[in-house]
Parts: C-alpha cells; sequence; structure tokens
C-alpha cells in the first residue's frame, strides 16, 4: 500500500518487490534515497538480512553430509546460543531509549535500534552453521534457525513494533509521529 502521507505506515515490501529484494547479491533495499521512503527501505534491508539464514542453509544442504549424529553436547550449546539470541534482542530493543528532540533525531535512534538488534538475532544462524560443519550434522542449523526467526520477529521494525513504540513515545510526552520521522527519506 503507497502513501503520500507520511503518518501512515505502507507495511511491508509484496510481490515483486519482495522476491527481488530476497535474492542474494541485488542490493535491492540498500538504497534509501532510491525507494524514497525510509521506513520501506529498513525493512527490505531488515528483509535482506534475515533471508541470510536461508541461504546460508543451501550452503548446509550443499556441504554438509546428511546423516551426521545428534549429539547432547551440539544441541545444549545450540540451544543456549539461541536463548541468549533471543534474550539478547529483547535486552538491545528495550535498553536503547529513542531521542524524541526532532524527526530526525527520532529517525535515527529507532534506526539504530533495529540494525543493532539484527546482529543479534543472527547469532543462532552463524553458530548454527560453525556447530553443523564441524560435528558434520544438519539439524543443528535448523534449531538455530528455529531460535534465530525468533529473534528477528522481536527484532523486526513491524507495524505492532511501530504502534507500541508510538504508545510509549505518546507516554512520555513525544509528540513527534515515529512513522513519519523514519519514513523521511
Amino acid at each position: 500500500m503507497r502513501t503520500n502521507d507520511p503518518t501512515i505506515d505502507p507495511g511491508w515490501p509484496r510481490g515483486s518487490a519482495l522476491v527481488w529484494m530476497l535474492l542474494p547479491f541485488t542490493g535491492f533495499g540498500m538504497r534509501r534515497l532510491a525507494v524514497n521512503d525510509g521506513l520501506i527501505s529498513l525493512r527490505q534491508m531488515f528483509l535482506k538480512f534475515a533471508s541470510l539464514g536461508v541461504w546460508v542453509g543451501v550452503v548446509i544442504l550443499l556441504f554438509v553430509e546428511p546423516g551426521g549424529e545428534l549429539t547432547s553436547g551440539w544441541v545444549a550449546a545450540q540451544v543456549v546460543v539461541g536463548i541468549a539470541s533471543v534474550i539478547g534482542v529483547v535486552v538491545l530493543r528495550g535498553a536503547r531509549r529513542l531521542d524524541c528532540t526532532n524527526p530526525r533525531a527520532l529517525a535515527g535512534s529507532y534506526r539504530s535500534r533495529v540494525l543493532t538488534s539484527m546482529p543479534a538475532a543472527m547469532a543462532p544462524v552463524t553458530f548454527g552453521f560453525l556447530f553443523s560443519v564441524v560435528s558434520q550434522c544438519r539439524w543443528l542449523y535448523l534449531i538455530g534457525m528455529a531460535f534465530a526467526a525468533v529473534a528477528f520477529v522481536v527484532a523486526a521494525p513491524s507495524v505492532g513494533d511501530l504502534r507500541r513504540t508510538q504508545a510509549r513515545l505518546d507516554a512520555d510526552g513525544c509528540s513527534l509521529s515515529l512513522v513519519a520521522a523514519v519514513r523521511t527519506p
């Protein structure tokens, strides 16, 4: 849904824009000014980053032999990394207060909060890859992907997250629109 009203959330990319943006090495979504909407660009970058887990999974399928033994030590290590990652994303999102001094500062602080949460959400994928390669067991990567999916949902600049954040800003006395601030290129 495209709209010229900067206070209305345009939603997530759809259709061909979504498919093109999820392909590796396309660069789509990394150009905020080309899209002319900072929120769409932020979401595109977020999805591009989150889709890396799928592409790393393809590498696991190609290079890790099937039938590796799933040992409890590796599973425990992956579960610890996954739980720590989800908690880390929640802590990062809660600890980073938004700067409501002007629209540019508000947008920058929101973008920073989203962008600093993404590497923490990617940790289970990274460790899942490492543990899968070392132990030669594909299942460890899938366990990591499950935790990463939860972490990415928490870290996402979703419509609900924007509404909750705006409600907190309103409660704190901030009169600025978060959506309008972030949408400004």
